[in-house]
């Protein structure tokens, strides 16, 4: 911003860059005034002190790279999928720009290696300098439709909170610049084509710095594993598209008639604007006009034929698409910018193999020939379509049938036949070895297997904690938004409640289970004490018989025994007892 007045070299030919040694020509911002007044002071000190250090000044053009900065409420704009991206005015102003990196390798080199005396500044930019337009489009093109809007500057700031007056000052500035000394020196360039060139490696490098990479899901089990559930909560929680066989029909063909409708409604206003254009502007807008008219013109004509092939495959199939349409209008859908952003939920499908490979595969891959295929260690597939979190839902056929009937008739209703039906051939489509698992077995990607048996509840908690688990936290700026200190107490609040209620539905269920035990045992002890009885009468019964005999054949004779055993008091009691015994009954039997 220290150029930003500076009045043109040559009043005919505004075009002229700017070379280094015109730095003294330069006439600042109002704003930038102490930091011009900073430079000369440093560079005044370079003079004054020159055997105790040497000073240069480094002109840096806006800096880009990584978490963004000045291009930031841009790139934010793009990723949170804005029809259009604002540019201000005419967007012709070129804006000079370096990569962070590139600006501290050039850093690195003036120190290792510090420029002769004669030299005391240096421009850093990179090899090409683009107009804000330029700049602006190709952020659109990679991140959203590819559209730009004009605005004035009272509408910049209307925009985003981010936009600030420095950046409005920094973008609406027009500098054509020439760096020579850069150039000279041996510097490996992040990327030498410059930023419009190479913009897809830098939405990527953008993404990753804020951890706003796609989170692509694919869940997949049979009826009753309450997918549909945990794809529903799981599309809340990480505010992502969910995409089923029976929805992406109708998103599909309401998008194509939008887009429709917009394109024609845009061509009468191209119409219109052509007839309205001066003398003046028709040389340059209206060659404009009319590519972008020819360029849209094509692009409707696909899509009306694209809506009826649709309607008709509908129509042919009872009002379901066939596997070839499906995996099309899926794969377009997936590719699209709102899901290569954000990431997307698939529930369902695809369910076997070769559906997989028509979804995720790539191009080449059915190009290639069969020996080819067997000899290749790898096989490789679509890296933007690929899910990265993959689960597989199941539990035993019983439970799935028990959940199938309790849980997913709300949402349709299923006969119980149906439901055993249904998990029979998904038994047999897993056992058969083409199922989408098998698929995804032969990429060399392990799902996740996920037992819904241990949690019963309709809000599957356990499981949505489980899967939140392996896949981590949100991929969006809500993440990344910084709490208040009211927020934070909020928060806070409500975790300490969230944990109260955890504590005391943990307690209940031991109080209920401690009940249920008590209540268990003395059942228990009661039914003990019934078969004792029982025990004990059948005993009594079985003992009358044998109690009769004793009473009239053998005590009478005992009873004799003992009482002449008291009396005569022998050594060997017991002897003496046999012996009398035996010869009382000698004398019975005699």
């Amino acid at each position: 911003m220290t150029w930003a007045l500076t009045k043109s070299l040559d009043p005919d030919d505004p075009e002229i860059p700017f070379m280094e040694e015109d730095f003294k020509r330069r006439k600042s911002h109002p704003n930038f005034k102490e930091h011009i007044a900073l430079e000369r002071e440093v560079l005044a000190a370079g003079k004054k002190f020159k055997g105790q250090f040497k000073t240069i000044v480094v002109g840096c053009g806006v800096t880009y790279g990584f978490e963004e900065d000045i291009l930031h409420f841009l790139f934010k704009m793009g990723w949170n999928n804005k029809q259009s991206l604002p540019v201000l005015e005419s967007g012709k102003n070129l804006v000079p720009l370096i990569h962070v990196e590139d600006l501290a390798a050039l850093v690195h080199s003036i120190i290792s290696d510090f420029p002769p005396r004669k030299v005391r500044y240096i421009f850093a930019k990179e090899q090409r300098t683009s107009t804000l337009k330029d700049i602006v489009k190709a952020i659109s093109n990679e991140l959203t439709s590819g559209k730009i809007e004009r605005i004035s500057k009272n509408e910049i700031f209307l925009l985003d909170n981010e936009v600030t007056q420095d950046i409005y000052n920094v973008l609406s500035t027009n500098l054509n610049l020439e760096a020579s000394y850069i150039d000279e020196l041996n510097i490996n360039w992040h990327d030498e084509l410059g930023f419009v060139e190479s913009i897809e490696k830098y939405i990527k490098e953008y993404k990753e710095a804020r951890n706003l990479n796609p989170l692509r899901i694919f869940l997949q089990g049979p009826i009753g594993s309450r997918r549909h559930i945990l794809a529903k909560r799981l599309s809340e929680h990480y505010k992502l598209q969910c995409l089923t066989v029976h929805n992406i029909t109708d998103l599909y063909i309401t998008m194509l008639k939008k887009k429709i409708e917009m394109l024609t409604n845009l061509e009468k206003l191209k119409e219109e604007k052509i007839d309205k254009l001066t003398t003046e502007e028709e040389t340059e807008e209206e060659e404009e006009v009319e590519e972008e008219e020819l360029e849209e013109k094509e692009t409707l004509e696909q899509l009306i034929e694209k809506l009826k092939e649709i309607e008709d495959n509908l129509k042919i199939n009872f009002n379901k698409l066939d596997d070839e349409h499906l995996v099309m209008i899926l794969k377009e859908w997936l590719l699209s910018k709102p899901c290569q952003n954000q990431g997307f939920i698939l529930d369902g499908f695809p369910n076997t193999k070769i559906q997989a490979q028509a979804l995720f595969g790539t191009e080449s891959e059915e190009e290639e020939e069969m020996e080819e295929e067997q000899e290749s260690e790898q096989v490789s597939y679509n890296k933007l379509l690929m899910p990265e979190f993959i689960f597989s839902m199941d539990g035993q056929d019983k439970i799935l049938l028990e959940t199938a009937l309790q849980h997913d008739q709300e949402e349709e209703r299923f006969e119980e036949d149906d439901i055993i039906k249904a998990i029979s051939l998904y038994r047999k489509l897993t056992e058969s070895g083409e199922s989408v698992l098998d698929y995804f077995y032969e990429m060399g990607i392990l799902p996740v297997q996920i037992n819904t048996e241990h949690d019963g509840s309709p809000t599957i908690n356990e499981i949505m904690e489980e899967v939140i688990y392996h896949i981590g936290p949100l991929r969006n700026y809500e993440n990344l938004k910084i709490e208040t200190l009211e927020e934070k107490q909020l928060r806070e609040d409500a975790e300490k409640e969230h944990l109260l209620k955890l504590k005391q539905k943990q307690d209940d269920e031991q109080h209920s289970l401690k009940l249920l035990r008590q209540e268990k045992m003395e059942q228990w002890a009661m039914m003990v004490d019934l078969l004792k009885e029982e025990e004990e009468k059948m005993l009594a019964v079985k003992s009358i018989p044998i109690r009769n005999y004793l009473i009239t054949e053998i005590f009478p004779t005992l009873t004799d025994g003992l009482i002449e055993v008291a009396r005569v008091q022998p050594e060997d009691p017991i002897d003496y007892l046999v012996s009398l015994l035996q010869s009382l009954n000698v004398l019975m039997i005699a």
